[in-house]
C-alpha cells in the first residue's frame, strides 16, 4: 500500500468506526454478521491496516442504518481532501 493509499485507508476505517459507534454496535456483533470468528478483523479495517471487503461493506451498510451510497460518498470525499492536501490545493473550509 503505498502512502497516499495508506492515507486514505485509515481517513475511511476511522470513518466506519465512528458510524458502528453511533450505531452502538460492538466490533464482535459486526464480526459475527460478516462471518469471521473475531473481532480484530474489524478492527483492522477501522484502524486502516487493510480495506474492507465489498460484501462487508455492505453489510457494515445495513448494520449501521447507512445507505451505501453514503459510504461510496464518503470514500470519494477522504479520497478528495488526501489528494488536495499532497497537491497542495486548499479546498473550501481548509486552511
Amino acid at each position: 500500500m503505498d502512502k497516499f493509499e495508506k492515507k486514505l485507508c485509515i481517513a475511511f476505517g476511522a470513518y466506519l468506526k465512528e458510524l458502528r459507534n453511533q450505531a452502538k454496535i460492538t466490533q464482535n456483533v459486526v464480526a459475527d454478521a460478516c462471518n469471521h470468528s473475531n473481532a480484530q478483523f474489524v478492527s483492522n479495517i477501522e484502524r486502516g491496516l487493510c480495506w474492507p471487503p465489498m460484501n462487508v461493506l455492505a453489510k457494515m451498510s445495513k448494520l449501521y442504518n447507512v445507505p451505501a451510497l453514503e459510504l461510496l460518498d464518503n470514500f470519494a470525499e477522504q479520497r478528495k481532501k488526501i489528494w488536495a492536501k499532497e497537491m497542495g490545493i486548499k479546498l473550501n473550509g481548509q486552511s
